[in-house]
């Protein structure tokens, strides 16, 4: 192999945690703000780069990002370190348990959360760039049978097992084979503590992340899957349950990792386009609640409405805070996308050594990621969601048909029956490109 393909690599971490009393991301608390914060929250930057190309991976502790942060990000990437943004992928980690940057309801201005995150991914990315050093890299996987549950299929009285239960880590070493840390990759919601005391949470990959470190040391990056029907729980969701998934992941890691092998020279490759996936035609038959006034009255307030810290207060506001926010995404559906049939979205394609990794910005369903998978024999193909952007959940053509949460449309429930389908076509065609 040429010495061309000798790689290097970087990292680099800057803390995001928001301050207690900011607005919360999707259902940490009705009120939007956050009461604590129980463990911290950071954006990951890791960087690989050979003398034929080079990649940045940025994994930022926050539900979603939207394409026009992406942008932002990238741009500061590029002014600092000349890179295109077709080697940068940036990807949210989609904990529900940390700063509010989608902007959901009216009213809410996220401003300063976004800035703030903009700025700490620039950072990150620029330690890790500084900071490169001489690298050995290598593959691992481990297997997490009945970690994960099918919560679409759950509630369709279907197979709650049908999960992808492979974790794929990427193991990097200094030259001289010592131990620098992990980027690894799973599918499964980070809602385990998502009603847990309205606290600011990495829920169980940050647990994972801390104790792979203090097991093996280095740094450990999460980023996420095809996880748009996939929870590792079905029921009570506490920091106690968060702590037992993350620690399952760790103890894992900690007996695989030390075990895989690596090395210094191997191929780095990166494309990106873009395509034009359909927007759902249940717009059709969508009738608009007349409640507009309700969802202004009630949301023009909310930074300042209290709510008590008992479980009981919470459900009383629960239901009608869901109900207007579910009611406010349709009528933004309506706004935004008006008789648009179609949506542009930017579809990413990486090869690190022999693993092939497409990177979408939707909520994508497991079935995509087999569907994916099943075009590679040789190569271990992997699904990574909340990137480059974020187009909601994206579920296979099948389940479309389906009456549940995930396929009502609203805009966070926009894409089409044949939107995933469209996105893995369009993924392999690049991951063969390469």
């Amino acid at each position: 192999m040429s010495v061309k393909n000798r790689v290097s690599a970087g990292y680099g971490m800057v803390d995001i945690t928001p301050p207690v009393g900011e607005f919360g991301s999707l259902r940490l608390a009705p009120n939007k703000r956050s009461l604590g914060v129980h463990d911290k929250l950071y954006a990951n930057a890791f960087y690989l780069t050979n003398e034929n190309q080079s990649l940045f991976m940025v994994s930022v502790d926050t539900a979603v990002l939207l394409e026009s942060v992406v942008e932002r990000i990238k741009a500061g990437i590029a002014d600092k370190t000349g890179m295109p943004a077709w080697q940068i992928l940036v990807a949210a980690t989609h904990t529900h348990n940390g700063a509010e940057l989608l902007g959901e309801e009216p009213f809410v201005d996220t401003t300063v959360q976004v800035d703030r995150v903009v700025e700490a991914c620039i950072e990150a990315a620029e330690t890790a760039f500084s900071e490169k050093f001489s690298a050995r890299i290598g593959w691992g996987y481990l297997e997490l049978p009945g970690f994960a549950k099918n919560r679409f299929q759950n509630g369709q009285g279907g197979d709650v097992g049908l999960v992808d239960d492979r974790l794929d880590f990427l193991k990097v070493e200094d030259e001289d084979g010592n131990y620098k840390g992990i980027v690894w990759h799973f599918a499964a919601h980070p809602t385990t503590c998502m009603r847990a005391g309205f606290l600011t949470s990495a829920d169980y990959y940050g647990v994972a992340n801390k104790l792979a470190v203090e097991k093996l040391g280095g740094f450990s990056v999460f980023f996420n899957g095809a996880c748009g029907n996939i929870n590792p729980e079905l029921g009570r969701r506490t920091f106690e349950r968060a702590a037992f998934y993350g620690k399952q992941i760790a103890d894992k890691l900690a007996e695989t990792v030390p075990q895989t092998k690596t090395v210094s020279e191997g191929c780095l490759a990166s494309t990106q386009t873009c395509v034009e996936i359909p927007l759902t035609d249940k717009r059709k038959e969508m009738v608009l609640p007349d409640d507009r006034d309700e969802i202004m009255a009630y949301f023009k307030d909310i930074e300042t409405r209290e709510i008590a810290f008992t479980e009981e207060a919470y459900e009383e506001h629960w239901e009608l805070y869901q109900r207007l926010r579910c009611s406010w995404w349709r009528h933004k559906l309506v706004e935004e996308f008006g008789d648009i049939d179609s949506e542009s979205v930017c579809i990413q394609a990486h090869r690190i050594l022999g693993h092939l990794m497409v990177a979408t910005p939707g909520e994508m369903f497991i079935e995509l990621q087999f569907e994916l998978q099943k075009a590679f024999d040789d190569n271990r193909a992997m699904l990574f969601g909340y990137a480059n952007g974020y187009c909601g959940y994206v579920p296979d053509a099948k389940s479309f048909d389906a009456d549940s949460y995930e396929t009502n449309p609203t805009i966070m429930h926009r894409a089409g029956q044949y939107a995933g389908e469209k996105m893995i076509e369009k993924g392999i065609e690049l991951l063969r490109a390469l």
